[in-house]
């Protein structure tokens, strides 16, 4: 049986970084409900459609922040998934999540949950770089979030680091690194920051306001991060991706191998059947297509 991967969107954040271009939302929580009503509609049409001639080996909850829903919230998720898709024993479940969204309790609940696997956006270790960069943690909860996850029992965790920073120095990079090593995380990504155009970071630089990152600094700092990488035992396996003791993130792989994925959620891409296609960007647009969506597809009849 073919294999197949399900990526399942969280476009909602409390706050949104200047520097993030993807399709995200804050302010918009109380949408969530009505989201996850939707979410579930549209696994029901695709499931209900190819979910028994594949069996789906990953799950990835991505966003926007995924640990802004409760327990609760991502089971009921997962549930419709497992009802509508032949989901592998064996599946690997990430989810996103912020360091300030992460305790002992909450992780315990996810686990319990099904979700096996922790992707934490730190982005530094410095907190000048971390208020620079819009976040709203420093670095102590990185080390409390980190522990939390480890005392519930996740066995899996991934660290998020960004590069390049306008004005960052290698010293302070490195010692970014140099923490989130000491962590022992089972998974690291590294990604240079890039100004786009349509995010307040763009803004401020078409204005003469920031600068673009140094790409010939950016690359050093690659480099260093991969020797001290590599020299602690993980293995690049993926251009922004180490991984430790044979985690690589299957996820990760069924994007990097050109296999089959199906994404749910505004602006989720898919890649299916030789063809390429995304989603409706507007969460309040997409929710009402879901609806719509749902109601003609429920006239065949079509339950289990």
């Amino acid at each position: 049986m073919d294999p197949l991967s399900l990526y399942l969107h969280i476009p909602f954040c409390t706050v949104k970084c200047p520097y993030c271009d993807f399709n995200t939302y804050s302010r918009m929580e109380s949408l969530i409900p009505e989201y996850l009503d939707a979410l579930k509609n549209e696994i029901h049409v695709w499931g209900s459609e190819i979910g028994d001639s594949y069996e789906t080996n990953t799950i990835y909850f991505g966003g926007g922040t995924p640990s802004l829903l409760t327990p609760v919230q991502v089971r009921s998720v997962l549930e419709t998934c497992k009802q509508w898709f032949r989901v592998a024993e064996d599946v690997e479940i990430s989810l996103e999540a912020n360091p300030e969204n992460v305790t002992p309790e909450y992780m315990s609940s996810l686990l319990q949950a099904g979700v096996n696997r922790l992707s934490m956006g730190v982005q530094s270790f410095d907190d000048d770089e971390l208020k620079w960069l819009g976040r709203t943690h420093d670095s102590e909860a990185i080390v409390v979030a980190y522990y939390a996850a480890r005392q519930a029992g996740f066995g899996n965790i991934s660290l998020d680091l960004i590069y390049g920073l306008t004005d960052q120095s290698m010293a302070t990079w490195e010692d970014t690194l140099g923490q989130a090593i000491g962590l022992k995380p089972e998974h690291v990504s590294l990604y240079a920051l890039t100004i786009e155009q349509d995010t307040p970071f763009g803004k401020k630089a078409a204005r003469g306001l920031l600068q673009h990152p140094n790409p010939d600094v950016a690359a050093d700092m690659y480099l260093l991060a991969a020797d001290m990488l590599s020299d602690n035992g993980y293995n690049h396996y993926e251009i922004s991706n180490w991984e430790l003791g044979g985690h690589a993130c299957r996820h990760n792989t069924t994007y990097w191998e050109d296999r089959c994925y199906v994404g749910f959620g505004p602006g989720a891409h898919s890649y299916f059947g030789a063809f390429r296609f995304s989603d409706i960007r507007s969460p309040k647009r997409y929710i009402e297509s879901m609806d719509r969506l749902a109601k003609r597809h429920s006239s065949t009849g079509d339950e289990r």
